[in-house]
């Protein structure tokens, strides 16, 4: 796991990121994220959150989350998760773990990206959030390839 270049990474993100965060804790990073990310001049390709809270009340920013997708189409995808969803709900259901991990971040072959591109993942939250999802990473050997950032709100 690599944590070499985080003030670049945070500064000014590059290539393809995927952010992780966990709200309300990862809320203001990851929307900070998301702001650089979608500036005109930004070196980021393709930004994907994976953006998940308790509850529909806890998901601070998930309209302007959206709406920032809608606005920005090609360059960032969002996907929502919620552990307690309302009734109509569409998205991912559940807390942030293995199941959902593995259909959101890219995949790994021989603990390198499938098609050699590097990738940076951004995982934001509470001590207890990151740690489960860097655990994660490192268990199906997100390593050489990938740039792991994880930050404790």
């Amino acid at each position: 796991m690599s944590t070499s270049g985080t003030e670049k990474v945070a500064l000014n993100p590059s290539g393809t990121l995927y952010v992780v965060a966990n709200a309300p804790e990862g809320s203001a990073t990851a929307m900070q994220l998301v702001q650089l990310s979608t500036e005109k001049n930004s070196a980021v390709e393709h930004l994907h959150l994976l953006y998940s809270a308790k509850n529909h009340s806890t998901l601070s920013f998930r309209r302007l989350v959206k709406e920032c997708e809608d606005a920005h189409k090609g360059r960032l995808t969002c996907q929502l998760a919620l552990e307690e969803p309302p009734l109509e709900w569409t998205e991912e259901v559940g807390p942030v773990g293995a199941e959902v991990l593995a259909k959101f971040l890219p995949p790994v072959c021989e603990g390198k990206p499938c098609g050699g591109k590097t990738a940076t993942i951004v995982v934001t939250g509470n001590v207890h959030f990151t740690r489960g999802v860097v655990n994660f990473l490192k268990e199906k050997k997100y390593e050489e390839g990938f740039h792991i950032i994880s930050l404790s709100d």
